[in-house]
């Protein structure tokens, strides 16, 4: 009998082989794991890897048509990766971050696009979400080891560091495509939100493929659009992360279908450890600290993968007050606090949680 996954996965290599250049290939970890039919519709799983996150994409649709589509989804996604990727000394967002100021940079159109979603992130969060945080993401990992020692010097310090911070200090020509930076020690950090950038990257080219069905999750930023007769179409389950059990307790949300899902919280990837205190890798960028708060987590719904990943930091880091701010303003946006006890507030209270 003919394995089909086996075989859709040769033919997926193989054009893999001819699309991706070779950098590419060296960092490709994709694989197919099966195929099954489900109410009558063909699902296929695949898996990659980007921004040092897990990547699983369902596509419903014919096996040709689904492996097309994954190959041309996972060639734009190492674009992204290797234009906004930080810790590659070779990628184009480092050697935007080595461009002295009043230097105009050329972006590819992957920056560009990333800057472009990050300047009306900055707008709509008031400011909150700011990828020229680089500074303060390097001073409270390795300046500041101890955020409680020599409170005036360490606040002296950070000021410096804060002068270096702000989408301000970035001018943007919509003409050439590029970006000079105003001032020197300018940095940017997409962390916030190029996994979100990566899900409207692969809606627009599903579409472009025919895929009418799917399902991503990228690092836990998801966006779905599953067939009518599915299950869970409308449906997404948030973990609460403050649980040590290995079965969480999770809140159900509904109204999600056709919408971008994204968490943000302090309790995983802390950014520093010291004898003291854990440092949570979110940081106000105009407070220059990092965020402490009262909620675990913070999830976000939004229509666009940018949407729900940057509001989700910025919402984080500031609160209620803002999530009624961004969604008042925002169509389609709802935000989820989840607390140590397991309850939950929602913002706004407009369609129930479970």
């Amino acid at each position: 009998m003919k394995d089909h996954a086996t075989s859709g996965w040769r033919r997926l290599k193989d054009k893999a082989l001819l699309a991706l250049p070779v950098i590419l290939l060296c960092a490709l970890f994709a694989y197919r794991t099966r195929l099954q039919k489900e109410s009558g519709t063909e699902r296929h799983f695949y898996e990659t890897a980007v921004f040092n996150t897990r990547c699983t994409l369902i596509i419903y649709a014919e096996e040709r048509k689904a492996d097309d589509a994954f190959v041309h989804v996972t060639e734009a996604l190492f674009r992204l990766h290797n234009a906004l990727n930080r810790f590659d000394d070779n990628s184009e967002l480092a050697r935007l971050n080595n461009t002295p100021r009043n230097t105009p940079f050329k972006c590819s159109d992957e920056l560009w696009k990333a800057l472009e979603a990050s300047q009306m992130a900055f707008q709509e969060t008031e400011g909150a979400f700011d990828v020229t945080v680089g500074p303060l993401l390097s001073f409270w990992k390795h300046d500041a080891k101890d955020p409680e020692e020599d409170g005036n010097a360490l606040q002296k310090k950070l000021d410096e560091v804060k002068a270096r911070v702000g989408f301000n200090l970035l001018a943007l020509d919509s003409r050439s495509h590029t970006v000079t930076k105003m001032a020197d020690g300018v940095q940017l950090d997409f962390g916030g939100i190029a996994k979100g950038l990566a899900l409207d990257i692969s809606i627009q080219l599903l579409a472009q493929e025919g895929v009418m069905h799917y399902l991503l999750n990228y690092g836990g930023n998801t966006f779905q659009k599953l067939p009518q007769e599915h299950p869970y179409r409308d449906t997404c389950a948030i973990a609460n992360l403050s649980s040590e059990t290995s079965a969480q307790p999770r809140l159900l949300i509904h109204g999600v279908d056709r919408h971008a899902v994204s968490t943000s919280s302090n309790l995983l990837r802390p950014l520093a450890r010291d004898a003291s205190r854990t440092v949570g890798h979110i940081i106000d960028p105009q407070t220059g600290k990092p965020v402490e708060t009262e909620y675990d987590s913070v999830s976000v719904a939004a229509e666009r993968g940018w949407q729900s990943d940057a509001f989700s930091t910025a919402i984080f880091a500031k609160g209620p007050a803002l999530a009624e701010t961004i969604a008042r303003n925002v169509p389609g946006v709802r935000a989820f606090f989840i607390y140590p006890d397991g309850t939950a507030l929602l913002v706004p209270e407009d369609k129930p949680a479970e």
